[in-house]
């Protein structure tokens, strides 16, 4: 195998080439000066003192010569070694300074020894993951600053709306009782609204926290899906829903959060159960993968608009695009991702715009 080109063999290379052509130029000099001074020695004629003078003006020609043919060679050598050597330095310096400066969309493009070859590779490699940490950042600010007017808006809408009724109440504009009966459990439910959006907004942070402690304890993921179904029931038999059931009869043992996990399955049903009309049929099934258990859960209702499909599980997205108040804080599904993830797992919408599937994968341990 051919071995990779590295800087010390190519600086020993060209400290050979040059010591050879420099030994080569002495060499040849020194034949020439010989030449000279054996002609000189030859012709035996003129004084001592000119034959003298002739040798010395022989030698300084040698002398200038090699003096010449040495700054050719340093300068050949030293551009030769520049070339791959201190070119391919100074770009990445030039390239050090870029990302300092915060451009992160510089690249090192050149042609170098196999050391120099790696440090390019690494450079390039480390900006494209901090130009991907700065792109993944500025969408954070930018869903942290969406997420704050989301809450304005979902909490100023209640908010006003109890702070009309109240008013009306304290100001006895509203005097028959029944109507007052009526305004109080109105004033009672935005509140409710109020409370369910502030604890959404709570759960949501300190999920998204990475040191977030996640308590596991193996669990029959059968059996706990069966008493969420039977904690659903009611109100889906209330609506007119149809509600099955697929679950293994036997234990299906996975290690999760107990408390966690039921949220984001309560979190599916009772997504289901508020956006869909009364007819529907809504189904809650697990699947025993081996390594994984999937939880599913499915509707046949009004399904979830195409361009709402790919970001379903961000925060404040509701099937309603238009964001009416419909009593849903558009937390739910975000919570139920973070959940998931927070297991080691992940959740999917499949299907397609007539049905909602949700798959919820969980490891087993």
């Amino acid at each position: 195998m051919r071995s990779k080109p590295t800087i010390f063999r190519t600086l020993v290379r060209n400290y050979i080439f040059f010591s050879l052509t420099v030994g080569a130029s002495v060499a040849s000099l020194l034949i020439y000066f010989v030449e000279r001074t054996d002609r000189l020695a030859e012709s035996g004629s003129g004084t001592s003192a000119e034959t003298l003078a002739l040798f010395w003006k022989t030698l300084a020609e040698t002398g200038l010569l090699f003096l010449v043919l040495f700054g050719i060679n340093v300068f050949l050598y030293s551009r030769l070694t520049a070339v791959k050597l201190t070119n391919p330095l100074g770009d990445i310096v030039a390239g050090i300074r870029s990302i300092a400066g915060g451009h992160y969309h510089e690249r090192l493009r050149f042609e170098a020894e196999y050391e120099l070859a790696q440090i390019q590779e690494s450079f390039n490699a480390m900006a494209e993951k901090l130009e991907k940490a700065e792109k993944e950042k500025r969408l954070l600010e930018e869903s942290r600053r969406q997420m704050l007017v989301d809450i304005s808006h979902d909490l100023r809408t209640p908010i006003t709306t109890i702070q009309g009724y109240a008013k009306a109440l304290q100001l006895g504009i509203i005097a028959d009782e029944e109507k007052k009966q009526r305004t109080i459990k109105l004033i009672c439910d935005k509140t409710y609204l109020v409370a369910k959006l502030i604890e959404d907004v709570f759960e949501l942070s300190k999920l998204e926290a990475p040191d977030y402690p996640v308590a596991k304890e193996p669990t029959d993921t059968a059996e706990f899906l069966r008493e969420i179904a039977v904690t659903f029931y009611d109100a889906f038999e209330e609506k007119g829903f149809v509600f099955d059931t697929e679950i293994p009869s036997g234990e299906v043992i996975a290690e999760f959060n107990t408390t966690l996990l039921y949220r984001a399955v309560s979190n599916l049903l009772a997504n289901a159960l508020k956006y869909n009309p009364p007819g529907t049929r809504v189904l809650i099934g697990l699947e025993d993968h081996g390594e994984t258990v999937h939880i599913e859960v499915t509707d046949d209702g009004i399904g979830i608009p195409g361009p709402l499909r790919d970001k379903v599980f961000n925060t404040f997205v509701r099937g309603n695009a238009a964001r009416t108040s419909d009593g849903g804080t558009g937390l739910g599904l975000a919570i139920a991702r973070q959940i998931a993830e927070k297991h080691g797992g992940s959740i999917s919408l499949d299907g397609d715009q007539d049905a909602t599937r949700f798959v919820l994968v969980i490891p087993k341990k």
